[in-house]
């Protein structure tokens, strides 16, 4: 399978050895560890010697070879029968002088010869109690069959012939660390019973520290290799604090430049650790972060040899597949960056002061945070292996469900809708890769039921996996199978923030000649005061310019003052500006006719949202318009959301348009690329028509429709970027509208529309509010010479995080792009205030509460009686009701809470309203918590009514809105989340003919923001007992 290189390491001089491993050559495992085909072919060596002559400089991953590993595991073979034959005798405990001392590393980076042998590469990958655990770097020392070579452990029994000293000195290694391995002995459990421990070392590993799997071997002699970087400082911030009897022992804490988390005991940190507070910000040192890959010694003879040699390495899982760096030591930060740091978080006076040093600091300010939140999404992640009996039970189902449960979860562990898990099947050495499509509580306490879908391109190896190991029930059409399962790490294409921050380019690639310079001049207060330039006069926008009236949807809309003037400088030639806009002021209808006109007028948009169904409603909006009409735009979905009933569909999504280039462009496209576009749309129609009868509960799909279907999803996703090609070189379109976290990965080194998007000249953010101050510098370094319009409203939600709000963290890494904007004063302003929405009495519950009395009212109180006119409300002027509901809530295993008394009060009132002829489509529940949205799901199903949670509905009103509050029988200190200013703002104005609040009034009272509701309410006379509702409300 391979052709082994002559590799001519006598000759080799140690100054032609680098350790440097960079990421672009030698790639971190992915999210799907090695089932990753491409990833798989990128293992091989890089240097593939010619003639055995090695060049001026090769990396030490490079150096190990296939003769190397075979005489590593012939010698393994002699020490397993000389154990099987009782012939091994325990090592004798090392001199306690001859013990590593403290503080002495003696690597090398070109091995020597010992005994006549060159040593094989290993990794650290672990450590446990005083020994390091690690990982073989070449397949052929272990696959297919010398599992028991994959992990070994590195004691004090270990002598380092460098040094010629016993064991290690833990404060100069590191996780990641590179070591040569040249000879090998038994653990001491081997001595008693070497047969079952041989059996339990050559189980398939899951992780490092795999349970279920033993050690056979430990290191008799080594050398550590000479990392690339000795130390590097990296920015840490301090997650918690773990003490024990009033001390710290350990502290949690996020680095710079890592997903994860680690905790780190107090013998690494080099001050008083008494003295740490959770969101101190503190200096870490650590090695350069490598890749964990396993990888091939030699090159393979042919595509043939190499794809079955990547078939091997997918049926693997990688040791180490945490992102985490463990430290070697922390430091707290001298006080020069601790006053840096101090200064960001006010008013950021050192980036007028050195802007050239505030951008790198920036980066790394930036860097940390964005770590440190990924880390808190990560934080009760279960990392637990789970073997079980799972369940397909649809075995005509494509793609494939698997159903199981876990139990003795007190949490849902990070078991939440899209995220993947690994499933191994032992009994057959396969493994696939799933999405969770569910997570519900099951009918046991602490145990979660879980429905996933496997890769649509796994299918036909899960059904001969099913034929030749499961247990098939002809009669039902479905099967069990024994496997494993484990949830995998959130990936870095999920946390879009973080991968970009991550880049180390982050804004010091922006020219200094660039408009995006002159952003962040203004923004961070390095720029002078101007006016605004007028904006460009165009004729092709006279008729819109006259009278400022628009036609949207066949209806004629006269704009506000303030709307003029919002639309003025959006279209002025400012590098940067900002519309702040309250609820219903028509900020999306202006970002809309903006992105229009600008096309009108030579200029190509790109519009983003945080949320898709943000990014669908201004598409929506910008189609609606009537000088929208010739406009070509594109609507970017994520393949994995793409059939989510959650995310709204419309007529520009990529898809749709990709469609239609087989016909629109018949006459211009070369003859092959045309035939691309007819397959395209074939194969999208035929998985459209799939997915839309799979979703009524059409009919089964026969076997051969299947392979069928499969053909058409491998075809349609190997010619999606040639499609994009497509579009880009004939339909060329105005405006693209995608998600941010979209935006960010399809920019990205391997992103679709790379280098595609440098020709668009202007980026609009709507619902900027959630638009995170890193994703901001991040899209700046994406598109510099791109102008800049930021809309949205300082009170409604800020970007979501998964820690307080008043922690380092989010003050660091999740501040608002709108909120930055408002204070900064160099950057053009204009604010909308007079709100079109709900019933003007209504209105001035927000107004008075969040606003400051700042908001007017557009409308009159005649055009809002769709409810008055049918409900005995207590205020019959007024559209709203509190509803003090006494039912108790519950806390689920997913710690989320219910409350069924409250549901089926709020189902009672969806009921009756439905018996006045409110149409279900115009009734909107709202819930603040997932598990209460999720026991209403099948009622609000069935009665055709929207049903969502507050952190998803910013972008949509209804004309009746129900907003359950769940929880009860809490202390105020613990309502963070119910009393956050912003979510009550959105949870509260959505709504445009009336209003319903259930909750339990007594809990709600010294809750601060819900106390000013309720008196607010009970001045109007709006407060009832869930017992009165046949007085406003009886059945009919």
């Amino acid at each position: 399978l391979v052709r082994p290189r002559s590799l001519r390491l006598q000759d080799l001089q140690p100054e032609q050895v680098t350790a440097d491993l960079p990421d672009d050559l030698y790639r971190q495992i992915p999210l799907s560890g090695y089932l990753s085909a491409k990833f798989c072919r990128s293992l091989f060596p890089r240097e593939t010697l010619p003639n055995g002559v090695v060049p001026e400089n090769i990396s030490c991953i490079e150096l190990p070879s296939l003769e190397d590993a075979v005489l590593f595991r012939e010698a393994a073979d002699t020490l397993i029968q000389s154990a099987f034959e009782g012939a091994l005798q325990p090592l004798p405990r090392p001199p306690r002088d001859k013990l590593s001392p403290k503080g002495i590393w003696s690597p090398r980076l070109l091995p020597q010869e010992h005994l006549g042998r060159r040593p094989v590469l290993y990794q650290v990958v672990a450590l446990i109690s005083n020994a390091l655990v690690l990982e073989a770097k070449d397949f052929f020392v272990f696959l297919p069959d010398h599992r028991e070579l994959h992990c070994i452990l590195l004691d004090k029994f270990a002598l380092n012939l460098e040094s010629g000293s016993y064991g290690f000195d833990r404060g100069v290694v590191s996780i990641r660390d590179l070591v040569w391995v040249y000879e090998l002995i038994p653990v001491a459990a081997v001595l008693n019973d070497p047969q079952a421990e041989l059996k339990r070392a050559r189980i398939p590993r899951m992780t490092a520290l795999d349970p279920q799997v033993g050690f056979f071997f430990r290191v008799r002699t080594y050398a550590f290799v000479t990392p690339a970087v000795i130390s590097e400082p990296r920015y840490a911030i301090v997650m918690s604090v773990i003490t024990h009897r009033n001390a710290v022992s350990n502290v949690r804490m996020a680095l710079e430049g890592t997903t994860e988390s680690v905790v780190v005991p107090t013998s690494l940190i080099h001050f008083d650790a008494d003295l740490i507070r959770e969101g101190d910000v503190l200096k870490a040192i650590t090695r350069r972060k490598i890749s964990c890959a396993v990888r091939f010694s030699e090159p393979p003879i042919s595509d043939e040899a190499r794809d079955v040699l990547c078939q091997y390495a997918r049926l693997f899982f990688p040791a180490n597949p945490s992102d985490a760096l463990l430290p070697m030591e922390v430091h707290q930060l001298p006080q020069e960056e601790k006053s840096w740091i101090n200064d960001r978080l006010a008013n950021f006076d050192n980036y007028y002061r050195d802007k050239a040093n505030a951008i790198v600091t920036m980066f790394r300010v930036f860097n940390v945070a964005a770590s440190t939140l990924a880390a808190y999404v990560h934080l009760d992640d279960d990392h637990n292996l789970h073997r079980l009996e799972a369940t397909i039970p649809d075995l005509a189902d494509h793609p494939l469900q698997l159903t199981f449960s876990l139990y003795n979860m007190t949490s849902d562990g990070g078991w939440r809708p899209h995220r993947w898990i690994g499933v191994w099947v032992p009994d057959a050495q396969s493994f696939f890769r799933f999405q969770v499509d569910s997570v519900i509580p099951g009918p046991n306490i602490h145990q979660l039921q879980i429905s996933s879908r496997a890769l649509p391109y796994s299918d036909g190896a899960i059904r001969r996996v099913v034929r030749t190991v499961g247990r098939v029930d002809d009669e039902n059409n479905s099967a069990t199978l024994d496997v494993y399962l484990q949830l995998f790490r959130v990936t870095t294409c999920a946390l879009p923030a973080y991968e970009a921050v991550s880049e180390a380019g982050l804004l010091r690639t922006v020219p200094e000649d660039s408009l995006g310079r002159q952003i962040l001049d203004k923004v961070y207060g390095a720029a002078p005061l101007t006016v605004a330039p007028e904006p460009d006069k165009d004729s092709s926008a006279s008729d819109f310019a006259d009278g400022y009236s628009i036609t949207y949807h066949g209806h004629e809309l006269v704009l506000t003052e303030e709307q003029r003037q919002a639309l003025t400088l959006g279209l002025s030639n400012f590098s940067i500006v900002g519309i702040q806009g309250a609820f219903g002021t028509g900020k999306t209808i202006i970002g809309a006719c903006v992105a229009s006109l600008l096309v009108h007028r030579g200029h190509r948009v790109i519009v983003t949202a945080s949320t898709n169904a943000a990014v669908a409603h201004i598409t929506e909006t910008i189609l609606g318009l009537s000088f929208a009409a010739g406009v070509k735009m594109c609507r970017f979905v994520a393949e994995t959301i793409l059939f989510d009933d959650s995310v709204p569909r419309t007529p520009a999504d990529m898809n749709e348009v990709l469609k239609t280039f087989a016909d629109r462009f018949r006459d211009v496209l070369p003859k092959n690329i045309s035939k691309q576009c007819q397959r395209f749309r074939e194969g999208r129609n035929l998985i459209d028509d799939h997915h839309r009868n799979r979703a009524s509960g059409g009919r089964i799909l026969s076997a051969f429709e299947r392979e069928e279907l499969l053909l058409a999803e491998r075809d349609v996703s190997d010619l999606i970027e040639q499609m994009a090609s497509v579009m880009f070189k004939w339909y060329r379109p105005n405006i693209i509208v995608i998600t941010t976290s979209s935006f960010l990965n399809a920019t990205s080194k391997n992103g679709i529309f790379r280098g595609y998007l440098d020709e668009f000249d202007v980026l609009l953010c709507d619902e900027a509010s959630q638009l995170p101050e890193p994703v901001f510098a991040a899209m700046l370094t994406r598109l510099p010479h791109a102008r800049q319009i930021h809309i949205g409203d300082v009170h409604q939600l800020e970007p979501h995080v998964r820690c307080s709000r008043t922690s380092t963290a989010a003050l660091l890494g999740a501040r608002s792009v709108i909120d930055v904007l408002s204070q900064a004063r160099a950057v053009p302003m204009v604010s909308l205030n007079t709100t079109f929405r709900a019933h003007p009495n209504l209105n001035e519950l927000s107004n008075q509460i969040v606003y400051g009395g700042t908001v007017l009212s557009g409308t009159t109180s005649d055009a809002h009686r769709l409810l008055l006119d049918v409900v005995s409300f207590p205020n019959d002027s007024l559209p709203f009701i509190f509803i003090d509901v006494e039912g108790a809530s519950q806390r689920s295993v997913t710690r989320s809470h219910f409350n069924e008394f409250e549901a089926k009060v709020c189902m009672s009132i969806v009921e009756r309203l439905t018996q006045r002829g409110i149409a279900p489509a115009t009734i909107g529940i709202i819930t603040f918590y997932r598990e209460q949205r999720r026991r209403l799901a099948e009622f609000a199903r069935n009665m055709e009514i929207d049903l969502s949670t507050v952190d998803c509905i910013q972008e949509r009103e209804k004309d009746v809105i129900i907003l359950l509050i769940t929880r009860t029988h809490f202390s105020p200190e613990a309502g963070e989340f119910l009393s956050d200013p912003r979510r009550v703002n959105v949870a509260l104005t959505r709504c445009r003919h009336g209003l319903f609040i259930l909750g339990h009034r007594e809990t709600l009272e010294g809750t601060p923001v819900w106390d000013q509701i309720l008196w607010w309410a009970q001045q109007q006379n709006a407060i009832v007992h869930d017992s009165e509702m046949e007085t406003f409300l009886p059945v009919l």
